[in-house]
C-alpha cells in the first residue's frame, strides 16, 4: 500500500514538471544552463509547461536581465533577445573604461 501512494506521488509529480536538456524542474525553478544563461520552468494551470531563458551569466556569476547590459571593469556584457526569441551573450569594450586614469 505505502509503494501505491510513493509511486502515485511520483507520477504526479512527473506529470506537472517541465524536463529539458534531460533534468526535471518544478513550477517557477530556475537553473544554469551553460554556464552564460539563466533558464526557468513554467506549468500552466491546464497542464502545458515551457522553458526559456529569462536572464544571462557574465563569467563573474552576475545575473543579466535580457535586454540589458553589465560593466565589469573594461568589459560591458549585453544580454539580448532578437525577433525570433533567440538570447545571446556578448562580451565589448565597456564605454567607461579607464587605463591609467585616461578614458580608452
Amino acid at each position: 500500500m505505502n509503494f501505491l501512494i510513493i509511486f502515485i506521488a511520483f507520477v504526479i509529480s512527473q506529470a506537472f514538471a517541465c524536463r529539458h536538456g534531460g533534468g526535471t524542474y518544478i513550477n517557477g525553478q530556475e537553473w544554469k544552463e551553460r554556464d552564460a544563461f539563466i533558464m526557468k520552468c513554467t506549468i500552466h494551470e491546464n497542464g502545458s509547461w515551457k522553458t526559456e531563458v529569462v536572464a544571462c551569466l557574465a563569467p563573474n556569476g552576475n545575473k543579466i536581465p535580457i535586454n540589458s547590459s553589465l560593466d565589469d571593469g573594461n568589459d560591458q556584457w549585453k544580454c539580448s533577445m532578437n525577433e525570433r526569441g533567440m538570447v545571446t551573450l556578448v562580451q565589448g569594450a565597456n564605454p567607461n573604461a579607464k587605463c591609467d586614469g585616461h578614458e580608452v
